[in-house]
This record gives structure tokens, sequence and C-alpha cells, in this order.
């Protein structure tokens, strides 16, 4: 057979991984032994093995410790981000309403002076609304 696909050819992985009952695994040893197609094929599949077993070997295990260094790193990334995300929200919330207090600052002195100033003093109080506004923590003087 040894010419032609031999019918125990698919049967040679299973027998050298162990698979196969007692009474198959007899039947292919003893095939093997006279087959010198299914011999070379098992040759070369032990070969292989051989060859894989001694790569993984050379590829040293990576230490747990430096999984966890690493773990660690991207959790502190990640919650550094969340903390810098809030920080900005905080400063958009803070500004949103500082101009709403001064929107509404500004609508209540047009609706008791008729649309216009009445006085300096009003001109002058509109002035220093906006000037807390952009001077205040939350503002900084420029955006996030």
């Amino acid at each position: 057979m040894d010419d032609m696909k031999c019918s125990f050819e698919l049967s040679l992985k299973a027998w050298l991984d162990g698979e196969l009952s007692a009474s198959r695994s007899g039947e292919v040893a003893r095939h093997v032994e006279s087959c010198s197609s299914c011999a070379a094929a098992c040759a070369d599949y032990r070969a292989v093995s051989a060859c894989l077993r001694s790569a993984a070997a050379a590829v040293p295990p990576l230490p747990l410790e430096a999984l966890r260094a690493r773990w660690e790193l991207v959790r502190r990334d990640v919650r550094d981000e969340r903390i810098r995300t809030v920080r900005v929200l905080r400063r958009v919330a803070a500004v949103a309403a500082a101009v709403l207090v001064v929107a509404l600052g500004v609508i209540a002195v047009e609706e008791t002076s008729g649309g216009r100033a009445t006085s300096d003093q009003d001109a002058l109080g509109r002035d220093a609304a906006i000037e807390i506004v952009l001077s205040s923590p939350g503002w900084g003087g420029e955006w996030p």
C-alpha cells in the first residue's frame, strides 16, 4: 500500500495522540509496522510534534507580576481619563450655569427698565456680572 492512499492514514494522528480504543490502537500499531508509508507519516508527525514542543519551551511565559503591572497601568489610564472627563464636564456645567445667571439678570434688568439701561449703574452692573462669569474658577478664562 505504499503507492496508494492507505485506509489507516486518517487514524494515524489519533493513534499517535493516544485517542483510539485499545483494540483500534493495536490494529494501527500492527499496520504501521508493515506499511512503510504510514511509518514514514508517523515519523513526520512525531518530528513536527517535537519541533512544536521545543518551540513552545523556548518561549518563556510572561511572569504574573508583569501581567499585573500592565493591568494596573491600564486601570490607571482609564481612571485618569474618567477624571479628566469629569473635570471638563464640571467646567462646562459651571460656565453654563454662570451664563444662565447672567442671561436671567440681563432679562430682569431689561424688563424693569423697559429694554434699555436707565442709568450708568445698570450698565456697570451688567459689565460686572460678565466679568464675574469670565473670572470664575470654573471658567478659568479659557476652554478646557
